[in-house]
């Protein structure tokens, strides 16, 4: 691991790095986020990338177990992105689903080439929920780390460039809680239980977060991939997902501003049998922002598709901003003139009237090629949009 005091000093010339190259520029990357969420036109479209191994950008001093577990090596990588990557949204979490279950006394494995992964389930059974209890953000596990990730934050670039913290929804908690197969059984046999366990996990996400916006002072993401399409049918999103993710947006709204956060609900929408009326009753719980995934665009990977157009004004019409994501295979395979190409195009049919931004994740051993042609054209992407 680079010592504290050698991360500190690279961390500050990346800061002084990103005040010339803001100084540069019409807007600051927080300017362009605070006019892309007020559904304004920026001088340009706002793009982001995540990083969620050191790897990603060929760093090799910092290791995974450290990534993930030492604040200032996660943000020294970070700033990295920002500042040497273009990478204008850094998410202040590598590992979105874990968090929480480790504080209450998880086994999480740390392996190089991959993202951490949970050992065993903690709840082998119904009656081992008696035994859990919400864990202290302060205290527990890797908890006081993010928190600690936020402060760094305000200290370096938080002047400059909207960074996103992150807890997990409730479904996605109880998955990882009791895995997935299991919990799919458990809501055959025994829904009663279900209900007991996500309650239970509700608050354990609004405590979390709660104690990120305090230090924060912004909403976090709620992460909610296991309770997409096609992990879990509509029925079961209605019944066992909606409600409790409803629950935690509204109390995990900032209470300064008014917004709340994103709400990872990122794919699968296409498979609804109606996809606009189960977008809007998506939209109804209240998040500021919602992913839609290249798959979903193009019908590709046992996907169907949705209009792009119509889907970006549904969101707009419900003051939700529409965040579209490259899929890794994209980005790792290229080649740059289609990136580029795709980056483009979905400018032009969804960014007009703000309330739009670009993303992907940024996989392990991407060509730099490949990298620059998404970063290279999001500057491309200028407003206003010339039809």
């Amino acid at each position: 691991m680079i010592a504290e005091a050698e991360l500190e000093r690279r961390i500050q010339e990346l800061v002084e790095k990103m005040r010339d190259q803001v100084a540069k520029e019409a807007m600051s990357p927080l300017e362009r986020a605070i006019k892309t969420w007020s559904f304004e036109e920026p001088d340009r479209l706002l793009g982001s990338f995540a990083v969620f191994s050191p790897f990603c950008l060929g760093v090799s001093e910092v290791s995974t177990r450290e990534y993930y577990t030492h604040p200032l090596g996660f943000y020294y990588v970070q700033a990295l992105a920002v500042v040497e990557w273009g990478n204008e949204t850094p998410l202040l979490y590598g590992d979105p689903y874990h968090v929480e279950i480790e504080a209450m006394g998880g086994e999480v494995e740390y392996p190089e080439d991959t993202q951490p992964f949970l050992a065993d389930p903690l709840l082998k059974e119904p009656k081992d929920l008696l035994k859990l209890n919400i864990p202290d953000p302060q205290r527990d596990g890797r908890m006081p780390v993010m928190l600690e990730l936020s402060r760094l934050h305000q200290r370096y670039l938080g002047d400059m460039v909207f960074a996103p913290t992150s807890c997990c929804g409730p479904f996605s908690l109880a998955v990882g809680l009791r895995g997935y197969e299991t919990l799919l059984r458990d809501i055959r046999r025994d829904p009663l239980f279900v209900h007991e366990l996500l309650g239970f996990c509700c608050e354990v996400s609004i405590t979390y977060g709660k104690a990120l916006l305090e230090v924060h002072k912004a909403s976090p993401t709620i992460q909610a991939a296991w309770e997409c399409l096609p992990h879990v049918s509509p029925q079961i999103f209605y019944e066992f997902g909606l409600p409790y993710l409803t629950r935690c947006v509204e109390a995990l709204r900032n209470p300064a501003t008014g917004m709340t956060g994103t709400v990872f609900y990122g794919y699968g929408t296409s498979l609804a049998p109606n996809w606009r009326s189960f977008l809007r009753t998506v939209c109804a719980m209240g998040m500021s922002a919602l992913p839609l995934m290249e798959e979903d665009i193009f019908g590709r990977r046992g996907y169907r598709k949705v209009d792009l157009a119509e889907f970006k004004h549904i969101l707009a019409s419900m003051g939700v901003v529409l965040m579209t994501f490259l899929h890794t295979d994209t980005i790792m395979d290229g080649p740059p003139e289609r990136i580029r190409q795709l980056v483009h195009d979905f400018f032009r049919i969804a960014g007009k009237g703000g309330g739009y931004t670009a993303s992907t994740t940024l996989p392990i051993g991407a060509p730099q090629e490949n990298v620059r042609a998404f970063t290279d054209a999001i500057r491309e992407c200028t407003y206003p949009i010339e039809v």
